[in-house]
This record gives C-alpha cells, structure tokens and sequence, in this order.
C-alpha cells in the first residue's frame, strides 16, 4: 500500500479549494481541454509519499507516529498555481505550498526522526509540497506550453489556514484518479515541545 502523510484543510478553505478548482477547470474546458475535479473530501496538502509498504511495514509507520508530537500548530498558505508533469504533456493541476514551508520541513524531521526508530526506514519519495485540485482526462493530454497560458488566468481564492494536525492516509491509484482512505490523525501541540530525541 502507498501511504501520505498530509495536512486536512478546513471546512472554509477547503470549499475555497474547491472554488478554485472548479473556476480552473471550466477555463481549461473553454480552451478544449476537458479535465476533472477531485472530489472535496479527498483534498488535503500532501507533503510526505512513502513508498510501497506491505502490511506490517505500513503498521509500523502508524505506531511510529503514535505519540506525543514536539512540532506545535503553524498557519500554512496555498499559492503558485501549476501543474505536474514539467516536460511534454501534463497530467494534474494543483497549487503549491506558499507560507508553512519552513514549518513543514520541521515536521518532516520529526518524521523522519520517529521512522528511523524503527530500524528500517521506509523509501521516502522525492515530492513537491502542494494540493492537488484535478486532472486532465486521459484522451486529452496537452502540451505544458499550451496549458501555461490559462494558468496565469485562472482564479485562485485564498486558501490559508492552521494546521492543527496530520492525517496519514493510503493513496489508491485507479483509472479515474487517485482516491485517499483515513488511517489516523495525530494531533500537534499548540507550542513546540523542547528537548526531543534524535
């Protein structure tokens, strides 16, 4: 099983989301491109893959992130509209990380610290800190060059909010897209705890 450790937006932020991947994708079908929406109970910001896990490794990721979290709440922001892949066709769209950025490096270190307890440390992908809001249909692939200009014109609302937890979630590829199922919700502190272990 693939697992993503990700921060769940709001109910504010993510109906302001959802506006703006609508808003996107109605521009994007105007231009000929037809694309779909994720679904708003699956948007969240994802800032950690790990790789493919059996059962009992994904079991062991879960029970390393039990347990008090040292990194405290941060405000986190959503900007930088693009889409993913960088050369030749593309395939989603979605915004990037804006402020958070440094906060979320920290809580990535206390991950990576917590998956070393357990002696074998999952692969950790390399991976762009963003939220995705769609993708392109399959039988329509166009180029980036083509895209780029509909990006400088499609609305974004403002999304910002406060992460007050992380949710690990396993990520379920079919042909109609990703889709996420809860596992748990680990809670951060409301200041940060001093004097961790390495």
């Amino acid at each position: 099983m693939r697992l993503v450790l990700a921060a769940d937006l709001d109910a504010d932020e993510r109906k302001a989301a959802v506006r703006t991947a609508r808003s996107s994708a109605q521009g994007f079908e105007q231009a000929g491109i037809p694309m779909c929406c994720m679904q708003p109970e699956h948007l969240h910001f994802s800032f950690r893959l790990l790789g493919e896990l059996d059962v009992k490794s994904a079991g062991e990721v879960r029970r390393a992130l039990v347990g008090a979290w040292e990194t405290a709440v941060f405000h986190a922001g959503l900007d930088g509209f693009d889409v993913f892949r960088y050369s030749g066709t593309f395939q989603v769209f979605w915004l990037g990380m804006g402020t958070g950025r440094d906060e979320v490096f920290v809580v990535e270190t206390e991950l990576d610290r917590r998956l070393r307890r357990l002696g074998s440390v999952p692969e950790v992908r390399a991976y762009r800190l963003h939220l995705t809001l769609g993708c392109v249909r399959r039988q329509s692939e166009p180029s980036r060059a083509v895209v780029k200009p509909l990006l400088a014109e499609s609305p974004t609302d403002p999304v910002r909010w406060t992460v007050e937890m992380v949710t690990l979630y396993e990520s379920r590829l079919s042909y109609g897209g990703a889709s996420y199922k809860f596992i748990e919700q680990f809670s951060l502190p409301q200041q940060k705890v001093s004097g961790g272990q390495s």
